[in-house]
Order: structure tokens, then sequence, then C-alpha cells
């Protein structure tokens, strides 16, 4: 094989590999294209799909099981949240009620040991034992500060003022 003849092969394998490689790049390009298209699309559809309001009349929130975790939702016409356990059983609940907000922290067995509420615009605290008697009441009133502590059956021993 000449000189000749070996440049005018090396310049058809030459003009064969740019050939090869525009298009390789034009495919490259189009992949680009449609890649980056795809992630504007999804992040349009994302935005899309985020609501700048939604109105229901009962949320909950569940684990990856299903499993009801909390609640949101009226309880006679009033709005509740609900706090669940691992067994599902409720075990705080935050709400307003007719005279006020309230906060309520309820035992394994569903009894409402704690709570914290405010009445008509007064603040105060209640503990109850395992019976659900109330043994602590805790509150400030239009007379000032007040506490009460009560006997296992529910009865008075000891307030003040």
């Amino acid at each position: 094989m000449t000189v000749e003849e070996r440049v005018e092969k090396l310049e058809r394998e030459l003009a064969g590999a740019k050939r090869r490689s525009m298009a390789l790049v034009a495919g490259l390009c189009v992949l680009g294209v449609v890649w980056l298209g795809g992630r504007s699309m999804d992040t349009a559809q994302a935005q899309a799909g985020v609501a700048e309001l939604v109105r229901a009349r009962k949320f909950e929130l569940v684990d990856e099981r299903g499993k009801v975790c909390a609640e949101l939702g009226l309880i006679e016409g009033k709005p509740m949240l609900g706090l669940r356990d691992d067994k599902g059983e409720l075990r705080a609940a935050l709400a307003v009620g007719e005279v006020g907000p309230w906060l309520s922290l309820l035992d394994e067995k569903g009894q409402s040991r704690a709570a914290l509420a405010l009445s008509e615009g007064w603040p105060m605290l209640s503990l109850r034992d395992e019976k659900g008697e109330r043994r602590v009441w805790l509150g400030l009133i239009r007379l000032g500060p007040g506490l009460s502590l009560f006997d296992e059956d529910g009865e008075l021993i000891w307030g003040a003022p």
C-alpha cells in the first residue's frame, strides 16, 4: 500500500469517526434535553401537587403500616387533635371546647390523668389518680391563685384560698 492509499484510508476512517462522534454528540444532546425537560416537568408536577389550601372534616396521620398515629377532626363540632400510642390508644388530646382550650394526657386505660385548660380566660391544671378521681387542682381564678388537694374519694382535704 502506497503512502497515498494509506492517507486516503485514514481520511475515510477519520471521516467515519467524525460522523460517529457527531451522531454520538447529537444523541447525548437529545438525551440531555429529554432528561432536563423531564426533571423540570417533574418539578412542575411536584409544585402543582402542593395545594395552598386543603379542606376536610378529618385528617389521619398513619405510619408505614397504615396504623393511625394522630388525627385532627371535629368532636361535637369543635376541633380536636388526638395522638395515639403504639397500641393505637388515645394518649393525648388537644381541643377547644365551649369555655376554652384544653390539653388532656391519658393513661394506657384511656383515663385522663392530667388536664391543662383555659376556662373563660382562667388557667387551671387538674391531676387525677388511676381511678379517675381528681386529686390536685391548681388554677388562677378571679380571687387569685388557688390550690386544692383531694383524698382518694374525691373529697376536699385542703384548699387555698
